[in-house]
């Protein structure tokens, strides 16, 4: 296991990559010290380039007015071959999108994402190295010959005369001292080649930590402080695109790691795959390296780093908008009085859309990493459906804390505005992230693109559940009460003053007054509380109409077709049915769109 033992940047990963070699053959060191010089350049050129050019952009973009953001947009510096990265992350104006073929960055990515780019190509810009330092390998351990298509397979290699070889024909060693100087050698080209080679993977990694500690985010522990680690928090925002930035980052690791290990592989024999396996037991048999080493090491560093982002990301959900401890939210305005979505269920989804590409990265951390929303590892892990459920579960409590805080702060009267800004947020979660859920704009889809969907059942059981229950308590604490006012009157009540005029006496006449004047007095009222309230969407603003006519306008119009027929009042009759069925289907189909529902200074 290697661990860092330099500072963060400072082109060394550790130490162990950075020590002489000696062999016992001063050529031989001296060719290794002269390579690794070389391919150290080739690393720290290439990631200054990268570097460079993306500066250059910002400051480019940052002059003519562009954001800084999107200021990564141009040609990256290429590989000699073909780049594999070939998705990319969408920002929150561009949410729909999906991965899509292209070796350029999105002009929408954030710098982490930018960096992130940058790490792989590296790594990727890492294997080009190693293989220009294998061919040289071959072509000094395969001996004299033409090497242009040289096969590395075991019957070539035997075929030639390796220098290796010549050295048992050249010095004349008994057969045992010429087998054991013969075996030193190899072994001292095997030391050679891994001398080499280890520090271009060292260099790979600092760049690719480098990325993860001051890109995405994923400080260590141990650089915040004792007791300080739960203060760390990033905006929602920041955090979702270190996540997918890391993800990113294993993903090139996942995909490139195997071959570079084996670029990094040799044995006592030659190249892996230059001749035949070596039998454990042997003399000759290769021993681990320090090359080897750093490549395992290399994938379990970008699986801790990863994981850190993603709790990061946890945290930045629960915490936004929060005391230091979680409990209390804080902000002089902690709903807006229209009760619209809250910026972070917007942030949320954006981070779970921009994530849900990463399945394979995600699984590759979970299989070897246990989490505090997925106790299970390796095939046995939840995979990101866990990862996105445990998100969304902390979206859902910080929302309601937030609702609590906004009714202690303002009184009983903020209740209504809580109930809405909580069906407001579950609605926007289930039109763009649950079960038949489309993207946003059309016209940012391509046609390779597919929305994403959450179809779980546990979905409907957390953010339906808080969506239908919100939505009870407000009917019933805001609509059912007008229902008191449409009791039926008594026959054996009602008097008249004379059968002729069929006009009711006075104290008859004030149990049919009171109840209508109640009605219109409360129903007022209500509108005026829904003053300024809006639902984000028109289907749930539909269904929310709905289900509100439906608690009291079949009563009402029943009421109202019945007792207005009679004449309970002398003057005042019209005053009295102000409000018929029409005029309150009417009223009640213009609520929850802003300040201008009714107009300034409406009179109902």
């Amino acid at each position: 296991k290697a661990c860092r033992t330099e500072r963060v940047g400072g082109n060394t990963f550790t130490k162990l990559a950075r020590k002489p070699i000696n062999t016992s053959y001063p050529h031989i060191d001296a060719f290794a010290t002269a390579r690794r010089e070389v391919v150290e350049k080739a690393m720290t050129n290439y990631y200054k380039a990268l570097r460079t050019e993306r500066k250059k952009r910002r400051q480019k973009n940052v002059l003519s007015g562009m954001s800084p953001v999107n200021a990564h947009i141009g040609t990256q510096p290429q590989p000699t071959h073909q780049d594999w990265t070939d998705t990319y992350i969408t920002s929150p104006t561009n949410i729909n999108s999906s991965p899509t073929n292209t070796n350029h960055a999105s002009n929408q990515d954030t710098e982490a994402e930018c960096a992130a780019r940058d790490a792989v190509r590296c790594l990727e810009h890492s294997m080009v190295v190693i293989q220009g330092e294998r061919s040289i390998y071959r072509t000094i351990f395969g001996g004299r010959g033409d090497y242009s298509s040289a096969s590395t397979d075991g019957a070539s290699v035997g075929s030639r005369r390796s220098v290796a070889a010549s050295l048992s024909s050249v010095l004349e060693y008994k057969p045992m001292e010429a087998q054991d100087a013969l075996a030193t050698y190899r072994r001292a080209l095997l030391s050679m080649y891994s001398h080499i080679v280890s520090s271009v993977v060292d260099r790979a990694m600092d760049i690719i930590e480098t990325a993860f500690l001051r890109e995405c985010a994923s400080t260590p522990d141990a650089a915040l402080g004792e007791g300080k680690t739960d203060q760390f928090v990033l905006p929602v925002g920041e955090a979702a695109s270190a996540v997918a930035a890391a993800l990113r980052i294993v993903d090139g690791v996942r995909m490139l790691g195997p071959s570079l290990s084996k670029l990094c592989d040799v044995s006592a024999y030659g190249v892996a795959g230059g001749a035949p396996p070596p039998v454990r037991g042997d003399p000759n048999h290769a021993v681990p390296t320090i090359a080897g080493s750093l490549c395992i090491s290399l994938h379990r560093m970008t699986v801790k780093c990863c994981a850190r982002a993603m709790e990061n990301l946890g945290r930045a959900v629960s915490r936004q908008g929060m005391s230091p401890d979680g409990t209390v939210a804080v902000g002089p305005s902690i709903i807006r009085e229209s009760a619209a979505v809250a910026m972070i269920s917007s942030d949320v989804v954006r981070a779970v859309r921009i994530l849900a590409p990463f399945t394979n990265a995600y699984n590759s951390v979970s299989k070897r990493k246990q989490f505090t929303w997925d106790d299970q590892i390796g095939d046995k892990s939840g995979g990101m459906d866990r990862f996105v459920r445990y998100v969304l579960i902390k979206l859902l409590q910080n929302l309601q804390a937030k609702s609590k805080q906004c009714i202690k702060n303002e009184g009983a009267a903020a209740e209504l505005k809580c109930h809405i800004f909580l069906i407001n947020n579950a609605e926007y979660l289930y039109e763009l992230i649950g079960p038949d859920s489309g993207p946003l704009n059309t016209q940012d889809v391509t046609p390779d693109d597919e929305p994403y969907e959450i179809t779980g059942t546990w979905f409907q059981d957390t953010v339906g559940q808080l969506r239908d229950r919100e939505k009870k308590r407000y009917l019933e604490q805001t609509w059912f009460p007008l229902l008191k006012h449409l009791t039926s009157v008594d026959k054996n009540e009602l008097s008249y003053q004379n059968e002729s005029s069929r006009l009711l006496t006075l104290d008859s006449g004030r149990l049919i007054k009171d109840r209508f004047k109640g009605f219109a007095d409360e129903f007022e009222q209500v509108l005026r509380s829904h003053r300024g309230l809006q639902v984000h969407s028109s289907l749930g603003r539909r269904r929310m109409i709905a289900d509100i006519k439906q608690v009291f306008m079949p009563r009402y119009t029943r009421f109202f077709d019945k007792y207005s027929k009679i004449k309970f009042s002398k003057r005042k009759q019209e005053e009295y049915l102000k409000f018929d069925p029409p005029k309150v289907d009417s009223l009640v189909d213009n609520l929850f769109k802003g300040f201008d529902e009714f107009g300034v200074g409406a009179d109902f």
